[in-house]
């Protein structure tokens, strides 16, 4: 099975406010278990989210990079 990676191009680079973005994937899924991650109490940087969906773990990272030019 492939994992599916997205990538999303934002006028300004900041993090969804997690609870919030947790919030709205319960309400679009109500049959997926959504929370934050263990993992993610542990962790100290405000460049990314981790968030539990079912089995999954999806990680979610922030990369304050401008895109190329020409493309």
């Amino acid at each position: 099975m492939a994992t599916p990676i997205a990538l999303v191009l934002l006028d300004e680079p900041r993090l969804p406010d997690e609870k919030v973005l947790i919030e709205t994937l319960r309400r679009r899924h109500p049959g997926m278990l959504w929370e934050n991650s263990a993992a993610a109490a542990n962790a100290e940087a405000d460049s990314h989210l981790l968030i539990r969906a079912g089995d999954h773990l999806v990680a979610i990272l922030l990369i304050p990079a401008a895109m190329p030019f020409n493309q």
